[in-house]
């Protein structure tokens, strides 16, 4: 699956052809090559994608969740956002914490 997803985003990146998106497919492709390492154990720390690599990346992007919890709540104490817009932000982080939780099961 994840090798699939690779293939597919280098053919569509060769057709793309545009330079001014690199950045959005280099990301993807750091994303996707994350998730090889947590199934791939043959993956060297020399590629560098590890399984050890992949968990710090997942521990910081749960504390970041976090900390734009906060200052969502912190935001709108402030009255600087209302209570409609922090339930929004608040529903997005849920579903990003989430997803993050699924990925270290």
């Amino acid at each position: 699956m994840v090798e699939a997803a690779l293939t597919f985003l280098e053919n569509t990146r060769q057709a793309d052809g545009q330079s001014q998106y690199a950045g959005i497919f280099d990301d993807i492709e750091h994303h996707y090559r994350h998730r090889l390492a947590v199934l791939d154990d043959s993956l060297s720390p020399g590629d560098g994608y590890n399984q050890e690599h992949y968990r710090r990346h997942l521990d910081l992007s749960r504390d970041i969740v976090q900390l734009e919890r906060r200052t969502a709540v912190n935001l709108r104490n402030e009255g600087r956002i209302s209570d409609e817009l922090l339930r929004k932000l608040e529903r997005e982080l849920d579903l990003e914490d989430e997803r993050l939780r699924a990925k270290s099961a």
